[in-house]
Order: C-alpha cells, then structure tokens, then sequence
C-alpha cells in the first residue's frame, strides 16, 4: 500500500509513474488520462499491493473520480 512506502520506495515508485506514463502513450492516449491509487479498504482497494488504475478514453472534470 501507498501509505507504507518509505524514503527508499522513492525510485521504485517514480518508475511507477513513468511506466504508467508509457503504458498511456502505448495506447494512444499519453495526454488525456488519470492515475487512481486506492489505499485501503476504506478507499475501495480490493487486490492489497501497490498498483495504479490508469483511467482514459473518457473527458474528465476537476473533482470527478472518472466515474
């Protein structure tokens, strides 16, 4: 989970982001996606380790979840 990574986490999770970043390019949508982190039962996590939800192919507001 994201709220148990510390200081020596900090390479492992910015290549998190580039691969992320890649995999948006990949499928042809590198400018127009969201990153989701779901920390927690209480956040909605149901698979408990570290992983992104790239969300694309959809218009997005300020203050949605994309949902």
């Amino acid at each position: 989970m994201l709220a148990d990574a510390t200081p020596e986490d900090q390479a492992l999770l910015g290549h998190l982001l580039l691969k992320a970043a890649e995999i948006g390019r990949s499928l042809g949508v590198g400018d127009a996606f969201r990153l989701v982190v779901n920390n927690g039962a209480g956040a909605g996590q149901t698979v408990f380790h570290l992983h992104v939800h790239l969300l694309a192919n959809k218009k997005f507001s300020e203050g949605t979840l994309g949902m």
